[in-house]
């Protein structure tokens, strides 16, 4: 479910000592799936990157600029 896949995600930002500074699920008017945002107050994330991509989950980066 939701909750494994989630534990999943986290513990692979965990294990890469990876800092979550926000984290939001929204879910799209008329779609089944829920979307997980992500900020993290680094940008070596390609381990993890790699990580969830075999896994499956769809990954996108954005830097953020502030």
């Amino acid at each position: 479910g939701e909750g494994k896949a989630l534990e999943e995600i986290i513990s692979c930002l965990n294990g890469a000592d990876q800092n979550i500074t926000t984290l939001h699920i929204y879910k799209r008017r008329g779609r089944a799936k829920k979307n997980l945002v992500i900020h993290l107050d680094s940008l070596d994330v390609e381990q993890c990157m790699a990580e969830l991509k075999n896994k499956g989950y769809k990954v996108i980066v954005r830097v953020r600029n502030v």
